[in-house]
């Protein structure tokens, strides 16, 4: 029994210190920053918002991603700072990435839900130079007969399987939007067709349910993750990642391209049935990225973002333009069909500005184009028709 006793003592001692180490890691990443990725970054030159608060903010915002409870979804944990707020909102009482929306007002309300991944999350700009908050500023300037509220119901590494359950869940929470809006599909094309797992639940759910959700939501993790972050780190600088063998054989690759554009096509007229059953319309939005079209100049955030991507995920490269087109071919038949689509794909083919920070993420510059094409598409869908 006494020695039992003192294993116990002991474990438990372990285990404290291993709290206290693993709580002092977190302080330390907190202040142990690679400022050289200002300069390094061309989409973050110009932008008034980046410096070194910024980046070390963005670095620790929102605390940490967990499952909602009983959902097949992740959100951000509710967070406040300088340059990036997470708020709970009612209806449904969850965080969202906080939108720059108008103080209430006697003007008859509009809302905008705004659904999709990092993009429409924005992890690169703050609260008010996210696609939302820009929205909100285009759509309030231009129609003030209304006040409009956006919801940014962004979520990283979120894929149109889990923007139609986020749309479920926020009508069955009582949301009752006037306009939804899913701006999504590259999350898609990574997961399904790079990563050959077409609807399969995406990574960052699955790390968020059980054991792993487990241990994300109760156990100290700042350690294993800076382990992580630093073999990872490691594998890129030496090139030691290397691409999943079905890319580089077109006869593999092209099933999927046809597999994810299918599971696209069901989500997307999924939500827009969701919505028109509460009286909302639907706006299928098939956001850009570095490769989704033949740029007129090969600006400085366009080779980075390439470059970066071919370190990170290489072969990538070579499957994105495919897997761009496919979805858009959805678009085009969804419109066919009478659906609401909006595909951007070429909205920075002539562009002059750097807007790419990576593959799927955009500067406030970037955000407010994209913001500005969805506003003038969601302003024509409520437009009364003419007598």
């Amino acid at each position: 029994m006494h020695r039992l006793r003192t294993a116990a003592l002991v474990l438990l001692i372990t285990a404290g210190l291993y709290a206290a180490a693993d709580y002092l890691v977190g302080l330390w990443r907190a202040h142990d920053l690679d400022l050289t990725i200002i300069a390094s970054t061309p989409a973050y030159r110009g932008q008034g918002y980046v410096n070194a608060d910024f980046i070390r903010e963005k670095s620790l915002e929102p605390g940490q991603w967990l499952r909602i409870p009983g959902q097949p979804l992740v959100a951000p944990t509710e967070f406040h700072g300088t340059y990036f707020n997470v708020d709970r909102l009612p209806p449904t009482g969850n965080p969202y990435r906080r939108t720059a929306n108008p103080p209430a007002d006697a003007r008859p309300e509009r809302v905008v839900l705004i659904v999709g991944g990092s993009t429409v999350y924005g992890p690169e700009t703050p609260d008010d130079f996210t696609i939302a908050s820009q929205l909100s500023g285009y759509l309030n300037a231009h129609d003030p007969s209304h006040r409009y509220v956006v919801y940014n119901a962004g979520v990283v590494q979120a894929d149109s399987t889990e923007d139609r359950d986020r749309v479920v869940y926020e009508l069955s929470a009582g949301l009752r939007p006037d306009v939804v809006v899913a701006c999504d599909g590259q999350l898609d094309i990574v997961y399904g067709v790079y990563q050959g797992r077409p609807g399969e639940t995406a990574p960052l759910l699955a790390a968020r349910t059980g054991l792993r959700g487990f241990a994300h939501r109760y156990l100290p993790t700042n350690i294993a993750q800076m382990v992580w972050l630093w073999l990872h780190e490691r594998a890129v600088a030496r090139h030691e990642i290397v691409a999943p063998p079905h890319v580089s054989q077109a006869a593999a690759v092209r099933p999927l391209d046809g597999e994810v554009a299918d599971i696209y096509r069901r989500n997307h007229l999924a939500m827009g049935d969701l919505a028109a059953r509460e009286g909302a319309l639907f706006l299928s939005v098939l956001p850009p990225s570095p490769y989704s079209t033949s740029y007129d100049r090969q600006t400085g955030d366009i080779a980075g973002s390439r470059a970066a991507t071919d370190a990170l995920t290489p072969g990538l490269a070579g499957i994105e333009p495919a897997g761009q087109a496919a979805l858009a071919g959805v678009l085009r038949d969804l419109a066919a069909g009478g659906r609401h689509t909006l595909d951007l794909s070429d909205v920075f083919k002539d562009k002059t500005d750097d807007v790419f920070v990576d593959l799927s993420h955009l500067n406030g510059t970037g955000s407010r184009v994209i913001a500005e094409r969805i506003g003038a598409a969601v302003l024509k869908l409520l437009a009364p028709p003419p007598s």
